[in-house]
């Protein structure tokens, strides 16, 4: 029962957020992007969002799309050229934004920068199948809801070309993998690029959503933040 809350738990990042749609558009000045996992809501990342505010940052949740213009359903590439757009309408005289990921997330963010050019202060992914991931095989069985799953198999195009891409030399890229997470497993979840400032960390015990609430995971991605605010 703890390996399944530890991964799908709780249930409220799978419900529509009240008032997303009429709601007013997030802006894209925030200090920090955050990009949701496949088939959840925004409100997966609020706990990600009150440490980022602890901190003193702003944070804001990229509109992607997706169904019901909530559930991160979209193809990468699609995703990723929607990012791309509504961070062009960005103030100009505010430096790049971190870009912070959870799952599927992480690939989206990965296409923004390293295909598209994005420019960004730092990315930090967290669950991210950053080589693919076989439980994606499980996701096909949505059908015509999403197509999202054929993106992160294992031998998918979209992964290959990826990790083919250089990544760029001056932007930090973070990994933070969970030892008990069933949906990105250890070995999937570390980054395939090699750069001076690339590194993959590991949390033992922790499923696929617990990375998006455990201490240990926030208190790692606020330190890595504040140590790029510095270098920057």
């Amino acid at each position: 029962m703890k390996l399944i809350r530890g991964n799908f738990s709780p249930l409220r990042i799978y419900m529509p957020v009240r008032g997303g749609l009429t709601g007013p558009p997030p802006s894209p000045d925030a200090d920090v992007i955050l990009l949701q996992g496949f088939l959840t809501t925004p409100a997966a990342l609020d706990p990600v969002r009150r440490r980022l505010t602890a901190a003193g940052l702003s944070s804001a949740v990229a509109p992607l799309g997706g169904l019901r213009g909530q559930y991160q359903t979209g193809r990468v590439v699609g995703c990723a050229r929607r990012l791309a757009e509504w961070l062009a309408g960005r103030d100009p005289q505010r430096p790049p934004p971190w870009i912070v990921a959870h799952s599927m997330g992480g690939i989206i963010a990965r296409h923004a920068v390293q295909a598209i050019g994005v420019d960004s202060a730092g990315v930090i992914t967290m669950g991210t199948p950053h080589r693919g991931t076989p439980t994606a095989w499980i996701g096909l069985l949505l059908g015509p809801l999403s197509r999202a799953p054929l993106d992160l198999m294992p031998l998918a195009g979209t992964i290959r070309r990826l990790n083919r891409l250089p990544w760029p030399d001056a932007v930090p890229l973070l990994s933070i993998t969970g030892g008990a997470d069933l949906l990105t497993p250890r070995p999937f979840g570390r980054l395939p690029l090699r750069g001076p400032r690339i590194e993959t960390r590991h949390h033992r015990g922790l499923g696929h959503t617990e990375l998006l609430q455990a201490d240990a995971v926030l208190a790692d991605l606020a330190g890595a933040l504040d140590g790029w605010t510095t270098l920057r």
